[in-house]
């Protein structure tokens, strides 16, 4: 009888929920809900799942991507949002011209949109 082929663990492709606290979908939404308060537009939800397959394509892809997003404390996740701002106004610019000339242009390089504007009300509360 054949000997069953079983994948060796270290053979399998790195995966950012597996590895870290970071859950690629919830910080997509988070851009996305950024961008929607900011506006005052809904924005698709169609956009945070694009955002967080990237994310999770590429952590499982890149070494160097990985070393960033794996960083100790809160810098792995303040990175991935900086990279997801950056994914969106790109999709944005391409799909939704019109609302991407709309957001300063310090988004596209992945910096947060102003705070007072984009918080809701709750989160606004907390901190003014």
């Amino acid at each position: 009888m054949p000997a069953r082929t079983v994948p060796h663990r270290a053979s399998r492709r790195p995966q950012l929920e597996r590895r870290t606290p970071i859950v690629a979908l919830a910080v997509a939404r988070q851009v996305v809900e950024e961008v929607a308060r900011y506006l005052g537009v809904p924005v698709p939800p169609r956009h945070a799942a694009r955002l967080a397959s990237r994310a999770r394509a590429i952590y499982a892809s890149s070494p160097a991507f990985r070393a960033r997003i794996d960083a100790p404390g809160d810098a792995g996740r303040d990175c991935l949002h900086t990279f997801m701002r950056h994914w969106l106004a790109a999709i944005l610019k391409a799909d939704q011209p019109g609302l991407y000339d709309q957001l300063p242009a310090s988004f596209s390089i992945g910096k947060p949109l102003p705070a007072s504007q984009h918080l809701s009300p709750e989160a606004r509360l907390m901190f003014f």
